[in-house]
């Protein structure tokens, strides 16, 4: 498993990037990661504005991605799948997804700690790759890749319904914000007295970092100004045209949080629905799920549920 920490966001602002800073641009950071890395990507797995840049990333690299070819270049690697662990219903690799480090488990012995740390929960992708020279992998429909947008739609961007955390809220709020703090608990008080939710409060903090300051200081790492274009990009790409018409060897699934009814209109069901029979005629593939009791924050609300709908694409990957 790889978790990476898009641009703006985490260690990630760290890595100064040209703009503009878009949906399209951060799925084509993540698809040169994987091409650096010399994965095959079998499963990506995106939420909310990750869920977007999964579908970016199907639509740039479809036919590439599609037919994995042997590829005698690559070095010899083994991405190995952790087992669930059966005295809990939480596997390391979703404890991993869960407290958002970004770490490659490599043979399953041992972590390796890449360029970047930490993933936001809001813009997040996942991808599951196993290449060893001369070989390419195979999903859980032989050559099929499973692309998973959780709790996102493919069009317009409803968030922030009554009571609801509003992302472009958050960023403005953020920006106010001193560039060093004293505490955490100041910054998670400030947010929750805004209005946020204290799920919200919590994963802002997880992107404090120490300062060399004296006085045990704190500064954020995210890159505010980037992180309102990119959006304002979420809000205004529309990416239907890769659902209506997914490519032969990708099967797309949406994921629908039960309590999050302010992000999915009637018409977005009615397309996706409609999608899926078309799909299913042409050899592509998609597929709508409802993980029930939870709300947009749907790794943190019901992560075990999560992790059963998501395991059937892990089931068929050889490790």
């Amino acid at each position: 498993f790889l978790l990476v920490d898009l641009r703006c966001h985490g260690d990630s602002a760290s890595i100064r990037k040209r703009g503009p800073h878009t949906v399209a641009s951060a799925a084509l950071d993540v698809l040169k990661l994987v091409r650096d890395l010399r994965m095959t990507p079998r499963v990506l797995v995106g939420h909310s504005f990750g869920g977007k840049v999964v579908l970016s990333m199907v639509d740039q690299a479809a036919k590439p991605l599609a037919r994995p070819v042997r590829n005698r270049w690559h070095k010899k690697m083994d991405w190995k799948m952790l087992s669930p662990n059966k005295e809990t219903k939480r596997t390391p690799v979703l404890e991993e997804f869960m407290t958002g480090y970004f770490t490659v488990l490599k043979n399953g012995d041992n972590s390796q700690d890449l360029t970047v740390a930490r993933i936001p929960s809001e813009a997040h992708a996942l991808v599951h790759g196993k290449c060893a020279e001369g070989e390419h992998t195979h999903g859980v429909h032989g050559d099929v890749i499973e692309a998973w947008v959780l709790d996102a739609t493919p069009g317009k961007v409803r968030a922030g319904g009554d009571g609801e955390d509003h992302p472009a809220e958050l960023i403005s709020f953020l920006s106010t914000l001193p560039k060093e703090v004293s505490s955490k608990r100041d910054v998670v008080k400030a947010l929750i007295q805004q209005g946020f939710s204290n799920d919200v409060a919590q994963w802002v903090v997880t992107n404090l970092r120490p300062t060399s300051s004296p006085g045990s200081r704190f500064s954020c790492v995210f890159d505010l100004r980037g992180i309102a274009e990119m959006y304002q990009s979420y809000e205004e790409t529309n990416l239907w045209k890769i659902v209506e018409d997914v490519p032969r060897g990708v099967h797309v699934n949406f994921l629908k949080a039960e309590r999050s009814l302010h992000r999915w209109a009637l018409e977005d069901l009615q397309r996706i629905h409609a999608a899926e029979e078309i799909a299913a005629e042409e050899g592509g593939g998609v597929e709508m799920h409802v993980l029930e009791d939870a709300g947009h924050w749907v790794h943190a609300d019901n992560p075990d549920g999560l992790f059963r709908i998501l395991s059937s694409s892990f089931q068929g990957i050889k490790t």
